[in-house]
């Protein structure tokens, strides 16, 4: 029987044309200020020409008059004066002759004058005044601009002139178009020279002085005046921090070297920080209570800090070097965060998230995530997950608990499931009440449930339900099979389906010890129909070979050993024969690994052993 028992995990104005250069521009400026120099000399001699033309007009009529009282009289004596009185007629002829002439030129010289000088115009005209073609050179004094243009032959253009040297208001009284070459070149330059423009020293301006004032700002760019005490007048007497001090020692105010702030400034308050900024006098430093002081920004506090030592931002959530600390998105006074982005989604509290997007999008409660991306995802409630991309994909499972690298990592609805050790179930999406303890234990299963491995590669390819694996890569052979078990190093079930077996230990154990040597299972009369008489006994057992064998495992597992048993193939076939195969002694469903389970010959045995004695009484009674 102990062998049954051994066998059980620019533009520059153009001017005349595109290639006049500047030097052509200022000759044309002198030649044109000398032909207007010209053209009014030549109008005041037109003129003078002209007053004299009509004075000899005049002295001609005049003539005119009296050679027609010489003609009379000399008509009263023609004969002796006919010789003078043709003379005189001549002269007289002469005269006026002359004068008409010089009445042309004027006229002639007015009218060039005019042509050249078209005079006040409100734009350019397109003839001279008096409708004739414009010439060249021609002037007129444009009273819209107002400037003087000239006739350049095509166009009427600017009336040009060098600017070198002159001081023009455009140029800031200087000769160059640059406004600050111009300070500098003057002696003015602003931040040098002068002071540029400022509202706080305007603001100082405007003030009245008076003794004993001081002088402070009250706002941007404006300021006013405070009285100054004689006390303070004496401390801002003194040339140095240790005579200030000792001023106000003897004054009897009780500071001294040793001050504190609390004796300079008021508490202040959020609004209204006592130690504040100029132009943003909400914002600084206050003291809240005793031995606390407060942080303010836009009249708000963001930050406390206490004697402790302990700082509190009661707002929002600090940021270190990017990383965030606080209670995360939401606010929710039951959350930690510590991570970039970790909490970063509003959610129902309770949750603890430590690490780089940890619960990063997790809107649930309840839950824990330490490691980078660990419970990124999800709606559910009481998780736990430590390690890089733990449940990473979790969308509403809830009380997980996953540690390790990629533990759980492809769980989405999947509930109540364990996983520990790096991708620990990674694959498991739906499945609940498994549990992995082992690098990659149970990592083949998605959809199972109620699956248990401890131990490295424990239970790796399981698919089924329901199955153990305890032991390192015990169960590794195994998939879709259910309800089995197997323990110890690299223990496999018979076949990768099998289902309901156990199995203890591999192919090289070769002792099974316990303090009880019988196995109790369950035989309850109740749980049983259709009871019979076994139908075999001494038959069978006489059929039977037991032997003494030597192991030669194909695997090396067992070499060289000596037992004694059967040979499956053996039992196989005299359990055929005598149609008892439903004793389920040889396990055939590996047809490579046939496996024997002897200690099921007991009923036979027992079968057999009635039957002998019934022979010896039949004997003994002869």
């Amino acid at each position: 029987m102990s062998n049954l028992v051994r066998e059980i995990e620019i533009e520059i104005v153009e001017l005349n044309s595109s290639s006049i250069d500047a030097d052509a521009a200022a000759a044309s400026a002198t030649a044109a200020a000398t032909s207007a120099t010209s053209a009014s000399t030549q109008a005041t001699n037109a003129a003078t020409s002209a007053t004299a033309a009509a004075t000899s007009a005049t002295a001609a009529a005049t003539s005119a008059t009296n050679a027609a009282t010489s003609a009379t009289s000399a008509a009263s004596s023609a004969t002796a004066a006919t010789t003078n009185g043709a003379a005189q007629v001549a002269l007289a002829a002469a005269q006026v002759a002359l004068a008409t002439t010089q009445a042309n030129n004027a006229a002639a010289s007015y009218d060039s004058f005019d042509d050249r000088y078209l005079g006040p115009k409100s734009s350019g005209p397109s003839t001279d005044n008096d409708g004739g073609a414009l010439i060249t050179g021609a002037l007129y004094f444009d009273t819209t601009v107002p400037e003087m243009r000239v006739y350049n032959g095509s166009a009427w253009v600017n009336m040009p002139f060098t600017a070198v040297g002159a001081l023009l208001v455009a140029n800031n009284l200087s000769d160059l178009a640059s406004a600050a070459t111009a300070r500098t070149n003057l002696g003015v330059a602003i931040g040098s020279n002068v002071q540029a423009y400022s509202a706080e020293l305007a603001a100082i301006a405007g003030l009245t002085s008076a003794a004993n004032k001081g002088i402070m700002f009250t706002g941007s760019g404006t300021a006013a005046t405070f009285d100054l005490t004689a006390a303070a007048l004496t401390v801002l007497d003194d040339a140095s921090t240790t005579a200030m001090l000792a001023t106000l020692a003897a004054a009897g105010t009780g500071i001294s070297n040793t001050f504190t702030l609390a004796q300079l400034f008021a508490a202040g308050t959020a609004a209204l920080p006592s130690i504040a900024f100029s132009g943003d006098p909400n914002t600084g430093i206050y003291q809240i209570s005793a031995d606390t002081l407060g942080i303010s920004t836009g009249g708000t506090l963001k930050m406390t800090i206490a004697s402790t030592g302990v700082m509190d931002l009661p707002l929002a959530d600090m940021t270190v070097y990017g990383v965030s600390v606080g209670r995360g998105a939401g606010g929710a006074a039951t959350n930690t965060r510590v991570g970039y982005t970790a909490l970063a989604t509003a959610n129902s509290g309770s949750n603890t998230a430590i690490g780089y997007q940890a619960m990063g999008l997790n809107t649930g409660a309840s839950n824990v995530a330490v490691g980078y991306n660990a419970l990124r995802n999800g709606t559910s409630t009481g998780n736990t997950a430590v390690g890089a991309i733990v449940m990473g994909n979790l969308t509403s499972g809830s009380n997980n608990v996953a540690v390790g690298y990629a533990a759980l990592s492809g769980v989405t609805s999947g509930s109540t499931n364990i996983g520990i050790g790096q991708h620990a179930a990674a694959l498991l999406t739906t499945g609940w009440s498994n549990t992995a303890v082992g690098h990659q234990s149970l990592y083949g299963i998605t959809t199972t449930n109620s699956n248990t491995a401890l131990g490295y590669y424990a239970g790796q390819g399981v698919t089924g339900d329901q199955n153990t694996d305890i032991g390192s890569s015990a169960g590794t052979s195994s998939t879709s099979g259910a309800n089995n078990t197997t323990i110890g190093y690299n223990a496999q079930k018979s076949t990768a389906t099998s289902s309901n077996q156990f199995t203890l230990g591999n192919s090289s154990v070769d002792t099974l010890r316990c303090q009880q040597t019988s196995i109790t299972a369950l035989s309850d009369s109740r749980d049983k129909t259709n009871v019979i008489d076994i139908p075999v006994g001494l038959a069978l057992i006489k059929a039977l070979r037991p032997v003494k064998f030597e192991w030669n495992m194909r695997d090396g597992a067992k070499v060289g050993i000596l037992e004694g048993g059967f040979i499956a193939q053996e039992l196989q076939a005299a359990t055929t024969a005598a149609n008892a195969e439903w004793l389920g002694v040889v396990d055939a469903r590996n047809p490579e690994r046939l496996e024997a389970a002897p200690a099921k010959f007991l009923p036979v045995m027992v079968k057999a052993i009635q039957e002998l004695e019934a022979r010896i009484a039949a004997l003994e009674a002869i």
